[in-house]
């Protein structure tokens, strides 16, 4: 039994991704439209291969976000002791404990992540 394709979309491709396709059009010997529903086909049955990206990237980022302040940090740091010729233990420990601070929130924001990231991945599945 045919089934007839009665309905189009218009898709917006990046090159690499459309050379791509066209390359196994070619090497198949089939048209583009053929191939690229062939892929989505695949996609749909294969539930396991699609990922939503955008969750990931925006976690990257914030970790991204923390790690600047961080290094902001470390250059002040740097920058006070190629200045100064003396270390102040107080000045110290409370830089000290300013960085603990933050490696733990980082570590927290590391283990918190993992698991967005986890339950997010099994509920797409």
């Amino acid at each position: 039994m045919k089934r007839y394709k009665d309905k189009k979309i218009a898709l917006r491709l990046s090159k690499d991704l459309l050379l791509k396709i066209e390359k196994i059009a070619a090497e198949k010997e089939e048209s583009i439209s053929l191939v690229t529903r062939r892929l989505i086909v695949m996609g749909l049955e294969n539930k396991k291969t699609y990922i939503d990206l955008e969750p990931i990237i925006y976690e990257i980022h914030s970790f991204s976000t923390v790690m600047a302040r961080i290094g902001g940090n470390l250059n002040q740091l740097a920058h006070y002791f190629n200045m100064n010729d003396t270390v102040n233990e107080n000045e110290l420990e409370i830089v000290h404990k300013a960085l603990q601070m933050q490696f733990k929130e980082i570590a927290s924001y590391i283990k918190t992540t993992k698991h967005k990231l986890i339950d997010e991945r099994n509920i797409g599945h």
